[in-house]
């Protein structure tokens, strides 16, 4: 009644393994509007999907989780909107790696996604030119230029929401 969405995050094992995580996918997803798995490459161990290291196969691994919740969530009324890995762990993440999750979400019929960078430096290469940023509503604008850390994968810079900066100097 309020023009809200409810949604709840949870980890990329919810869908095949409720018990270990405790994260039913499927009684939560009766109460929710989405459910927003985790997948990212760098969090599953080897042998998960049959592949030998998730990590550097990011496609295959988050189109298979993705049809597990999916299926988790069949009926239910929510949908799937993924959490998708814009950072570097063990293997270098770059715009390859970053398109490469977009494209499986996308062929395992989703069309929402959201990027998770913890220093929110987000490799704007691999993100499609037609994708829209929540906090402005309106199609990504031009990126501003930054001195990028030692190290960060990527050469474009953050995208700009056209925010104003809180009273510690950040766009949250």
């Amino acid at each position: 009644p309020h023009g809200t969405f409810i949604g709840a995050s949870v980890f990329g094992i919810a869908a095949t393994r409720p018990d270990e995580i405790a994260q039913n996918v499927r009684l939560m997803a009766a109460h929710l509007d989405y459910v927003a798995p985790m997948v990212y490459p760098s969090h599953w161990g080897s042998g998960e999907y049959g592949l030998s290291s998730p990590e550097s196969q990011p496609y295959e691994i988050v189109n298979a989780s993705l049809e597990d919740f999916k299926t988790a969530v069949r009926g239910t009324g929510a949908r799937v909107v993924p959490w998708l890995q814009d950072f570097s762990l063990a293997i270098p993440y770059g715009p390859d790696e970053v398109r490469a999750q977009i494209d499986a979400t996308k062929d395992a019929g989703i069309s929402e996604w959201l990027l998770w960078d913890p220093e929110v430096t987000y490799t704007a290469a691999g993100i499609p030119g037609a994708a829209k940023l929540p906090a402005t509503g309106t199609a990504r604008p031009k990126l501003k230029a930054f001195d990028r850390p030692e190290g960060a994968v990527g050469a474009e810079g953050p995208v700009d929401s056209g925010l104003a900066p809180n009273e510690l100097g950040q766009v949250p």
